[in-house]
């Protein structure tokens, strides 16, 4: 008769790998379940036209992957304010929206980054112009445009 001696390192390394598979389960984010929709439309669309505060995209932009997109600063009143131009193509609009998902809905065990309102509100805006788009009809039709420029009060009387 073989005896067979287990060690408790043994019976333990099972164990740590469910509790791995767990863990990991539980981090990454809390992507809204209208993300795959807007992504599939976004990668079908030739360019976006986003117009924002130039702070507002250089905190949420991703570090590698669109750091070469050119920002178009803006003539006249946009321009005073600070608003600028960025023109993205739809894949890049999907490489856009994944790294702001991760930023603006984080989920347990995520690292949580200092620029997720500013995230939100980006991926709001995004998200709201791409569940609009529809099919071009024709070769005039204007590419997408989202326009993120808030104000703060009323007009003095």
């Amino acid at each position: 008769m073989t005896r067979v001696k287990i060690t408790h390192h043994l019976l333990l390394r099972p164990v740590a790998g469910v509790l791995g598979v767990l863990l990991l389960a539980g981090c990454g984010t809390r992507t809204p379940a209208s993300q795959e929709a807007r992504l599939t439309k976004a990668a079908g669309v030739t360019s976006v036209s986003l117009i924002m505060p130039e702070g507002l995209w250089k905190d949420t932009k991703p570090f590698d992957d669109l750091k070469k997109v050119p920002v178009e600063r803006l003539d006249g009143d946009r321009g005073a304010r600070g608003l600028v131009r960025i023109n993205l193509t739809g894949t890049q609009v999907v490489t856009y929206m994944k790294f702001l998902d991760a930023s603006a809905h984080p989920g347990p065990g995520s690292v949580n980054r200092d620029n997720k309102q500013a995230s939100v509100r980006v991926y709001e805006a995004i998200g709201g112009a791409l569940d609009t788009i529809t099919p071009a009809r024709g070769a005039g039709d204007p590419a997408p445009e989202v326009l993120i420029d808030d104000t703060i009060g009323t007009p003095a009387p």
